[in-house]
């Protein structure tokens, strides 16, 4: 076994080279991700959870981990843009409870939402608040789906079938009555004089 050992090369060599593959990955790595970081710092950091907490080794943005603030993160209460993961804050996010625009998952506040139970303009799914909305259960004008309310609906409980509570459910919406329109223009109108 002695002459074995002595035709391997020492363990320090093998170390250094790792040492030297390490350091050009990380530094290739800083050089990918300095421009992330830069957008990262425009953001203010979370207020439940500290910024540095991570599941992974990266420290800043693109983040893979819990409670990171910035853009590109992934994992679980992140805030900032392209997030994935539960209850992220920003835009263009993917998972559950997001807040703003152009979101996807279930429980959504903002324009362009899918999923269930979104609230806003634009959105798809079941249980949506808002215009143009296609799915069951929603609410406003505009909707593709069952059981909606409001006008231009397309659905089996509004196609040829007139709406009795059809001003009510323009009200419950938002959308005011041509009546009230008028009344209020009057008021105004009075007030100005």
């Amino acid at each position: 076994m002695g002459a074995l050992a002595d035709l391997l090369p020492p363990p320090s060599i093998g170390s250094g080279a790792l040492l030297g593959v390490g350091n050009a990955i990380a530094g290739a790595a800083g050089l990918a991700v300095a421009p992330a970081v830069a957008v990262r710092s425009a953001l203010p950091p979370a207020p439940v959870v500290p910024p540095g907490v991570q599941l992974s080794l990266l420290t800043g943005a693109p983040n893979l981990g819990a409670g990171n603030a910035g853009n590109f993160n992934t994992g679980v209460g992140n805030n900032g843009d392209f997030n994935v993961g539960a209850n992220n804050v920003g835009s263009r996010n993917f998972g559950t409870n997001n807040v703003g625009s152009r979101n996807f998952g279930s429980g959504n506040q903002g324009a362009f939402n899918g999923g269930i139970n979104n609230r806003g303009a634009g959105n798809v799914g079941i249980g949506n608040t808002g215009y143009a909305i296609a799915g069951f259960f929603n609410s406003g004008s505009g909707n593709v789906g069952a059981f909606n309310t409001g006008d231009n609906n397309i659905g089996v409980a509004n196609i040829g079938i007139p709406n009795p509570l059809g001003s009510t459910a323009a009200s419950a919406v938002g959308k005011p009555s041509s009546g009230a329109t008028a009344k209020q223009t009057n008021q105004t109108a009075a007030a100005d004089d």
